[in-house]
């Protein structure tokens, strides 16, 4: 199946190796044509403003780290993204509006989600080009 063949890079930020691979082999199995892995906040930032990034899965918390920064940078870009982490989203209340995935995750589930945000009808985001965002909102 290949519903993602329309973004061309995604991001995984998530800092548990096993499963950043993991992530990785199941958006390549959906047709993403590549994906850069970010383990720490630093790295994802770096990876974010080269402007190449067209989606991407976020982990919240890094090492005890907030990526809120990161969140903001992406917003900020038009980048569309997703949840992907074991915290419950009642415990995150200003984040922006994004599909919440939960650890430990489905194919299925992060196949909507990111349909959610990167439809492949692209002209249902506003867009006949690349992957666009749905609008994010600041609590």
């Amino acid at each position: 199946m290949n519903a993602l063949s329309h973004i061309k890079t995604a991001l995984v930020l998530e800092d548990d190796f096993l499963l950043a691979t993991d992530l990785e082999a199941t958006l390549k199995r959906h047709g993403c044509r590549d994906v850069v892995l970010a383990g720490d906040v630093t790295t994802g930032l770096q990876i974010i403003a080269t402007g190449e990034i067209e989606f991407a899965t976020i982990d919240i918390r890094l090492r005890n780290n907030d990526c809120s920064g990161l969140l903001d940078m992406l917003v900020g870009m038009f980048v569309p993204f997703i949840f992907i982490t074991g915290f419950s989203q009642n415990s995150y209340p200003l984040l922006p509006s994004a599909p919440w995935v939960n650890k430990p995750y489905e194919n299925q589930a992060l196949l909507e989600a990111a349909l959610a945000v990167c439809p492949v009808d692209r002209s249902a985001a506003g867009s006949s080009n690349t992957c666009q965002p749905l609008m994010h909102d600041h609590a």
